[in-house]
């Protein structure tokens, strides 16, 4: 769809609805690509919630108390903790004692701890998945990545503080990792930062170039970009080449801000100039609105931003319709926004949106 399709989903929720804009490749939505709201069956809710949808982690992952994890689909890259075989159709049960047991604790020297559990999980964009450990009534957590380690190094992470991981975002081809330092958060960052075809800067570190023109940072670094003026952050997103993060009010304060890191083709970063941006900076259009923004999302080559009055707005590549906007049909591979704009079908139509997601070429939003 080439803007949002509407999604009753009165079965669950009386006062709630989703709203798919973009391109989709399946026959569910009668169309290969839709640029203005079309009302979904509600027949389709049951399939549609099913999946998963790519959009902004929020700074806390899933706690666990649990005792196993469950895990299914393709393990080409051992991205499964503790399972052995190529592909599981059907969920797998991990003994989380049995994903403890095989940590690396000996290798400090010291004998293996019986006060480990687990802190929280994420399962990557890419072919792997992290888990953080902690250690009961202990300031000690250990963050380890399965998979393929072709730009995130699988194994422990190294290079973090000893304690106060609060999540961990896995994007396709880079790593960060959110630390809790009292009331604020610091950001560390890792796996490749770009690349001469398309273009530097995603981890927000500076200038690292490395030989054969690709940044790679192989051991998370601190993101200075994103504790300079010691905000707050709620919300950190990664895309294939661009990354996006949301700060938190300050000090009872309203207002928040936008700020993007990397790839500036497409104008995916929404400053207006399609130049790569080496470091975090604000959304400058963003900063102007009357209500603070409270999400972001990072498609492969667009983003999304939702404010506080219920209103998407989109920016970046838009050949599949991906930002929703509306347009012909007849729009070219060369179709992009380079500053935010308001998702104006929603608006028309008086939906307040309460959650966005953007997908790799489509996206979707839950409203009210």
């Amino acid at each position: 769809p080439l803007s949002p399709l509407r999604v009753p989903i009165h079965s669950l929720h009386p006062s709630v609805a989703t709203y798919v804009p973009n391109h989709t490749t399946t026959t569910m939505l009668g169309r290969h690509l839709h640029r203005f709201p079309v009302r979904i069956p509600a027949a389709l809710f049951r399939a549609l919630s099913s999946s998963s949808s790519v959009g902004t982690a929020p700074l806390s992952g899933p706690k666990s108390t649990a005792t196993a994890l469950y895990f299914w689909g393709s393990n080409s890259h051992s991205q499964l903790p503790t399972l052995e075989g190529s592909t599981f159709t059907s969920p797998r049960r991990v003994n989380i004692s049995e994903v403890i047991a095989s940590l690396d604790y000996e290798a400090d020297g010291d004998p293996k701890p019986d006060d480990v559990t687990l802190k929280h999980f994420r399962v990557g964009k890419g072919a792997n998945t992290a888990l953080t450990f902690t250690r009961r009534g202990k300031d000690e957590d250990r963050t380890y990545v399965y998979g393929d380690g072709k730009y995130v190094k699988a194994g422990r992470v190294e290079g973090l503080p000893d304690a106060g991981v609060e999540d961990v975002v896995l994007g396709p081809s880079n790593l960060a990792v959110v630390v809790g330092v009292e009331d604020r958060q610091r950001v560390y960052m890792c796996g490749l930062g770009g690349s001469v075809l398309h273009g530097f800067g995603q981890l927000g570190l500076g200038p690292n170039v490395a030989d054969e023109g690709k940044d790679y940072v192989a051991v998370p670094e601190l993101v200075e970009s994103l504790v300079e003026d010691e905000t707050p952050l709620q919300g950190l997103a990664l895309a294939a080449n661009h990354s996006v993060a949301l700060t938190a009010p300050l000090d009872g304060g309203e207002a928040t801000e936008v700020l993007t890191a990397g790839s500036g083709q497409y104008g995916k970063l929404g400053n207006v100039d399609a130049v790569d941006q080496l470091y975090f900076e604000p959304v400058e259009t963003l900063s102007l609105l009357p209500e603070p923004c409270v999400q972001v999302s990072a498609g492969s080559t667009f983003t999304y931003a939702l404010d506080a009055s219920g209103v998407v707005h989109s920016w970046g590549k838009n050949e599949a319709g991906q930002l929703g906007l509306g347009g012909g049909l007849s729009m070219d591979v060369y179709a992009m926004e380079s500053m935010p704009q308001p998702l104006e079908a929603l608006e028309q139509i008086g939906e307040r949106v309460r959650q966005v997601a953007a997908g790799y070429n489509h996206g979707a939003a839950l409203g009210e």
